[in-house]
């Protein structure tokens, strides 16, 4: 679902409207009639459904991809469906898309919080309607885009969320947000382009990363805790307390396979032409090991400090499993292949569950879906945001798939 930034000149007002305080202090939220509850994703990318387009990676930019690309209309193309005539994003994106990859916030229909059908609380079981699944998440965002309006047009991220909590009863916030507050991505491009330079130009991007991190970090630290706070206080001035909802936390699941893991030699440009994952041994172990695991411990403190106090209490959910086996690239899956269609793809089990780099060789998609959970890696964090949200856990890991 998504609001144009135009509406937001007038949530203040609304806000004030709606949220003064009674003679008693704060107002006290009523619940709505029955059937009425909701959940909310808001941050970044890895929540907004980016790469949602994809099921799995084929190397081709023809037809369906051998099956993976979701976009396709299928009665526009041929049996084998190595050509087809028309592509229509909104089948996965929604009006989020943009072709030009400067305002597209990339909400795909499978995100994570679209699979929570339920929410446990201290009372007992919410159920929640399918309709009333809200993701205001957008793709590229930082933690002041959540609470600041602009970031590619749109309203702040907790102003939707307010207006949701008036409308509905909403009973779990969803949060993924500090990866680009230390560039994630910036990292990710100048590891690839690292790769991909002809050598002996190209270059190991952990040498100099990896010094600026802890920086990056403690920086980080405080703008989610800062974060944090700006949702329980809206959700407050909406009329909750602690009791009526969950928020969570979650960290962010590793996306490529350790040096040793690839399918693919470095020796080679086989881990770019064919394999879409540019990435050096070193590099790939730095991020596996060492960069994804301080992100995910720094966000993990985070939570556990926010719930230190009269508040209400910050779940933890560690996705850092969740793909184990599945990354793209890992010697464990595979790509699709010909012969694989939509109707007849390619099984999950033997799939990459993350989108792959194209590149010049393989023009398709979009850059920034690159590294990114795709359709099937998104059916797997919602399983665990599902499980979580089901159980009374504050701190719940996914563990790897079977």
């Amino acid at each position: 679902m998504r609001r144009s930034a135009t509406a937001t000149a007038t949530l203040a007002t609304v806000a004030i409207l709606l949220a003064t305080p009674t003679a008693q202090g704060r107002h006290r939220h009523v619940d709505p009639p029955a059937g009425t509850n909701a959940v909310v994703a808001l941050g970044d990318s890895y929540i907004s459904g980016e790469a949602g387009r994809w099921r799995g990676n084929g190397n081709t930019p023809d037809g369906t991809a051998y099956g993976t690309d979701l976009a396709a209309v299928p009665s526009t193309c041929n049996t084998k469906e190595t050509h087809c005539g028309e592509y229509d994003t909104a089948r996965v994106y929604g009006d989020t898309y943009d072709p030009q990859e400067k305002v597209g916030c990339n909400r795909s229909v499978r995100s994570e919080i679209t699979h929570v059908d339920r929410v446990r609380l201290k009372t007992g079981a919410q159920d929640i309607p399918a309709a009333n699944r809200y993701n205001f998440a957008c793709s590229g965002a930082t933690t002041d885009a959540v609470v600041r309006p602009g970031f590619k047009r749109q309203n702040a991220q907790i102003d939707d969320l307010y207006i949701e909590a008036r409308a509905h009863t909403v009973r779990l916030v969803a949060l993924s947000v500090g990866g680009n507050d230390i560039q994630f991505r910036e990292i990710v491009k100048n590891c690839m382009l690292g790769f991909i330079t002809p050598r002996p130009a190209g270059w190991h991007c952990n040498e100099k990363t990896r010094p600026q991190i802890p920086e990056r970090l403690a920086a980080m630290r405080e703008a989610v805790r800062g974060t944090l706070k700006a949702i329980r206080a809206t959700m407050a001035r909406a009329g909750y307390t602690g009791d009526d909802y969950r928020l969570v936390l979650q960290s962010y699941p590793l996306v490529i396979p350790t040096g040793g893991a690839f399918r693919y030699a470095e020796t080679d440009y086989s881990r770019y032409r064919s394999g879409g994952c540019p990435f050096y041994d070193d590099d790939a172990t730095w991020a596996h090991d060492e960069l994804v695991p301080a992100l995910n411990q720094t966000l993990r403190d985070i939570a556990a400090q926010e719930s230190d106090g009269p508040d209400a209490d910050v779940d933890f959910l560690d996705l850092r499993d969740a793909l184990a086996g599945h990354e793209v690239c890992a010697a464990t899956v595979q790509q699709s292949e010909p012969g694989y269609t939509l109707d007849q793809p390619l099984a999950p089990a033997r799939s990459e569950w993350v989108r792959f780099y194209g590149g010049y060789f393989r023009p398709q998609g979009q850059e920034q879906e690159t590294i990114h959970p795709n359709a099937l890696g998104q059916q797997a964090l919602g399983a665990c945001l599902r499980t979580m949200a089901d159980t009374p856990d504050r701190v719940h890991a996914c563990p790897p798939p079977t």
